[in-house]
């Protein structure tokens, strides 16, 4: 078990860490708002009080809006530089001079100043960053799709060693592995993979937020205050995390009136290949296992479906509207094509023009008040199922 990791002779990685630049400074971020109910706007946070209530100012004055009728405010950021720390939940630290002693890891970021985690909120540690958005995912990638019961050190060469680490001396990690114990160069080691069986899953009721920062550090928060220019957020392992809030970029909060579909089991799921490769659909991820991106944003919820595809939902009777962005996925290029479809209780309710790689995503609003189930359809359009790659932004059922 990783968890006794021991640490002597310095600081885990110092030799590679790659200090931040310094953070931008400027007025609170604007960006665009979406409610639960009404049009979307461009406002800037100014304030959150300790019951979730946010205060907003706009073009047109200041708005109030508790977290519940939220969907998204603002956008996340890429991760840039710096030792990456992958958080349970979605959350990722970006900073430098990664150390663990016992059951904490100790990381030094340019937003938050020196932190120590419990090692059972950290899924991974990419030790030096890919510069490239699509290398940077595929590294994380290879951390978070296929955890495992062990600890894991993955080489810049690609090779791989697993098994359980035990201490760091004099710059060396030491993994001990069936073969017996190795030690490693620290500059060696593109990522460390600690043992998914010990990592404690996130909190899943109660209201949270995830946050995220300029730089592309983002924190699921179980507490949020806002004001006079500082920010204060709480997780779920009782850490106080403090920046300024001008450093807040985005705001997506949960256990409100929307509820993600990706939060929820589903009942049937087809897949028609138009030759023979099968896709599973992806959870917050494309069905490629990358983040979910369009127009050159991030999105942290949704989901990834490859044409030809039908994925069902019960719905449970309290739900008004179902709501989605469909697009295909940035990654596509200018490739890729498809229609959306949504089925409520077998009836067609919507359906998309051909949206094709590039195109801005689609605001989807379906009627399901009474209904039992619901139905998310990619169907083929232009060129058979090449790269038809599509996304479900943020779907959601709104109460």
């Amino acid at each position: 078990m990783h968890r006794g990791l021991l640490v002597s002779a310095g600081v885990l990685f110092a030799a590679t860490a790659v200090l931040l630049p310094a953070r931008v400074l400027g007025g609170p971020a604007h960006g665009e708002l979406v409610p639960t109910d009404g049009p979307r706007y461009g406002a800037h946070l100014v304030a959150v009080d300790a019951a979730w209530n946010l205060r907003f100012e706009t073009d047109s004055g200041t708005r109030a809006l508790p977290a519940a009728d939220l969907v998204t405010w603002g956008s996340l950021e890429e991760p840039s530089g710096g030792v990456q720390v992958l958080l349970a939940g979605g959350g990722i630290l970006i900073g430098s001079k990664p150390a663990i002693s016992g059951e904490r890891l100790t990381i030094e970021t340019e937003l938050f100043g020196k932190h120590a985690i419990p090692l059972v909120q950290v899924l991974g540690i990419i030790v030096r960053a890919p510069a490239s958005p699509d290398r940077r995912d595929r590294l994380a990638e290879t951390l978070l799709a296929d955890q495992r019961s062990a600890d894991r050190v993955v080489l810049h060469n690609g090779d791989e060693l697993t098994g359980t680490i035990g201490a760091l001396v004099a710059g060396e990690v030491e993994i001990s592995t069936e073969a017996g114990a190795v030690k490693v160069a620290a500059e060696k080691i593109a990522a460390i993979g600690f043992d998914a069986s010990l990592v404690s899953p996130p909190p899943r009721d109660g209201k949270r937020a995830l946050v995220g920062f300029r730089g592309g550090s983002r924190l699921l928060a179980v507490a949020l205050r806002v004001e006079n220019g500082r920010a204060a957020l709480t997780t779920a392992d009782g850490e106080t995390w403090e920046a300024d809030s001008e450093s807040i970029t985005f705001l997506q909060p949960f256990g409100g009136r929307a509820t993600y579909l990706s939060d929820r089991e589903h009942t049937v799921y087809r897949q028609v290949p138009f030759l023979s490769v099968a896709w599973p659909f992806a959870l917050d991820r494309n069905v490629a296992g990358t983040p979910l991106r369009a127009g050159g944003r991030l999105f942290a919820k949704g989901i990834g479906m490859h044409s030809a595809s039908r994925l069902s939902y019960a719905l449970e009777g309290g739900e008004q509207r179902f709501e989605a962005d469909a697009c295909l996925d940035d990654h596509v290029g200018a490739g890729g094509s498809v229609v959306f479809r949504v089925f409520v209780d077998q009836e067609e309710r919507y359906v998309s023009p051909v949206i094709r790689g590039g195109d801005a995503p689609v605001p989807i609003s379906v009627e399901v008040s009474g209904a039992r189930q619901l139905s998310l359809v990619v169907d083929f359009a232009d060129r058979g199922d090449e790269l038809d790659r599509a996304n479900w932004l943020n779907a959601r059922l709104v109460e």
